[in-house]
C-alpha cells in the first residue's frame, strides 16, 4: 500500500493559487521529493475541493494536495501582515497552468 499523505490548503479568493509552481517545487529533481504529477482536478470556488495527485515512480508513496478558496475576514491586527504577503505575491507574474494529463481533461 505504501505511504499516503494528504495536505489541505486554503487560500484567499483574491490571491493567485500557484498550483503549477508548487508542483514544480515539490517535484524538482534536485531539491524536491521523488514524486511525479499523476493527476489534477480544478473546481470553481465554493464547489468543492480541487485536487493534485503526486506519486512516486514505484507507486509506494502518494501525496495528495487538496485546496479550496475561502473569503475569511481579515482581523485588523493581522491586516498589515496580510498586506505584506499580498505585495510579495503580486511581484510574481500570472499563474502558470498545470500540464494536461493524458486521457483526461484539466477539470476532470
Amino acid at each position: 500500500m505504501g505511504e499516503w499523505w494528504i495536505l489541505e490548503l486554503d487560500h484567499y479568493a483574491d490571491t493567485d493559487l500557484r498550483r503549477a509552481e508548487l508542483v514544480q517545487a515539490l517535484t524538482d529533481p534536485k531539491h524536491g521529493l521523488p514524486l511525479e504529477l499523476r493527476g489534477h482536478r480544478d473546481l470553481p470556488p465554493g464547489q468543492g475541493l480541487g485536487r493534485i495527485l503526486l506519486k512516486s515512480p514505484d507507486n509506494t508513496a502518494t501525496l495528495q494536495l487538496r485546496y479550496d478558496r475561502f473569503d475569511y475576514p481579515v482581523k485588523p491586527e493581522r491586516a498589515e501582515m496580510f498586506a505584506a504577503i499580498r505585495r510579495r505575491i503580486s511581484t510574481v507574474t500570472g499563474e502558470a497552468p498545470l500540464p494536461a494529463m493524458p486521457g483526461c481533461s484539466a477539470t476532470g
